[in-house]
């Protein structure tokens, strides 16, 4: 399967409308991932996802906020790091894939992403699977493998 990866103007933005506009046009469809800022950056696409004569598989990591963030050297500086780049807000996306009509699972297991994304890859249209992770996991995970790395390949 073809593999597209995309970069907004502010690294967020625009995530679902480019992804909707790649499945209309293929009939196997696409899925988009994507973390919660790129999704309330792009909430008004899912107008497009709505009538994707197409699989359209939307999947949000929620962590909160930017966890990406969390790697950055700002992370030790305490609430001006949460107020200004993790932006904690405290929302679901339930109610926006009702707004426009699409199907929605929150999921919380491996099993349940693997069922929830199966049956979405069967059915036409949009189809949003959100699925909530802690705060910092992703980013202490990306670090630590960042350490692995150097220790591995120093150079």
């Amino acid at each position: 399967r073809p593999c597209l990866t995309l970069r907004g103007a502010s690294g967020i933005d625009g995530l679902i409308a480019a992804g909707a506009g790649y499945a209309h046009e293929r009939s196997a469809g696409a899925t988009v991932l994507l973390g919660d800022l790129a999704a309330l950056h792009d909430l008004n696409s899912l107008a497009l996802a709505a009538v994707c004569p197409h699989p359209l598989v939307i999947v949000i990591l929620n962590n909160d906020g930017g966890g990406i963030f969390d790697l950055l050297p700002a992370r030790g500086h305490g609430e001006r790091h949460e107020r200004l780049f993790r932006m904690p807000h405290g929302w679901r996306f339930e109610h926006a894939a009702a707004q426009f009509g699409l199907p929605y699972t929150h999921c919380r297991t491996a099993a349940e992403l693997h069922e929830a994304y199966t049956e979405a890859c069967t059915r036409p249209g949009g189809s949003v699977i959100e699925l909530s992770c802690p705060p910092q996991q992703g980013s202490d995970r990306m670090a630590a493998l960042f350490r692995d790395l150097e220790r591995a390949a120093p150079c």
